[in-house]
This record gives C-alpha cells, sequence and structure tokens, in this order.
C-alpha cells in the first residue's frame, strides 16, 4: 500500500499550523510505508515524505514541544 500524497503539496500539508497529533499519524503512516521487506524496497517518493515529516518533527522538538 502506498500513500498518496496530500493535496496540493506536501510543504502545504507540513504548515507551521499543523496538529501534533496529525503530524505524528502521518508520520507512523509514512514509517510503515517505508519498511523494506525482502519483496519490495520503498519507493523514492515515500522515502522523500518520511524524510520532510522527520525534519518537521525534529523543528517542533526543537521549539521544546514534547513528542515521543
Amino acid at each position: 500500500m502506498y500513500l498518496a500524497l496530500p493535496s496540493p503539496s506536501l510543504s502545504a500539508f507540513l504548515s507551521s499550523d499543523m496538529k501534533r497529533g496529525v503530524l505524528e499519524n502521518y508520520y507512523k503512516a509514512c514509517h510503515n510505508a517505508c519498511r523494506y521487506t525482502g519483496m519490495r524496497v520503498p519507493p523514492a517518493q515515500i522515502v522523500q515524505e518520511f524524510v520532510q515529516v522527520w525534519k518537521r518533527l525534529r523543528k517542533l522538538k526543537g521549539n521544546g514541544m514534547v513528542w515521543p
């Protein structure tokens, strides 16, 4: 199962007013989609989404926001 890019773009989806819970859920979904199985390698687009979401969460953590 692959994730579809949010509309209109990933950068708009990761806007600064995004709720923490929504961002964490998207991170978990990307993490799950990026898992390597013996049958397939994750698509580059999904890996790029995963990295962007990770960067956003790290930025929030750097601002004092606590997340697991």
